[in-house]
């Protein structure tokens, strides 16, 4: 059997806020079921869901490193915990508009759900 090493996505989360976020956020974004649906508009929120994703793939990028590093310090069941606890304080402090779509009658949009399901698959 062979085993080949994932590779590592190197990245600096982006936690900044550019002047064209909120119109990206405001963008409108529509659910398209066929040719002549004319669906309601969703904010598209896709700035705000862009800097969500940046932090997850930190926090991804060091869980990998922990399992996969070739040097460095034994994995341990505190070092897991320490980075699941990271998980979950990322999505507890994700903001209301693309966290909280379990308790609303909103659709969710499609990259939101693809960001949620890391942590809380449904």
């Amino acid at each position: 059997m062979t085993f080949q090493v994932p590779p590592m996505i190197l990245s600096t989360p982006f936690e900044g806020h550019e002047a064209t976020d909120d119109e990206l956020d405001e963008a409108n974004w529509f659910f398209y079921r066929y040719a002549n649906d004319v669906p309601p508009a969703f904010p598209s929120l896709l700035a705000t869901t862009n800097r969500q994703k940046s932090k997850l793939v930190s926090i991804i990028n060091d869980i990998s490193t922990l399992l996969y590093a070739q040097r460095g310090p034994k994995i341990t069941a505190h070092l897991v915990l320490q980075q699941y606890s990271r998980l979950l304080a990322w999505r507890k402090e994700l903001p209301g508009t693309i966290g909280n779509i379990e308790a609303s009658n909103i659709q969710a949009l499609p990259h939101i759900i693809s960001l949620l399901w890391v942590i809380y698959p449904w």
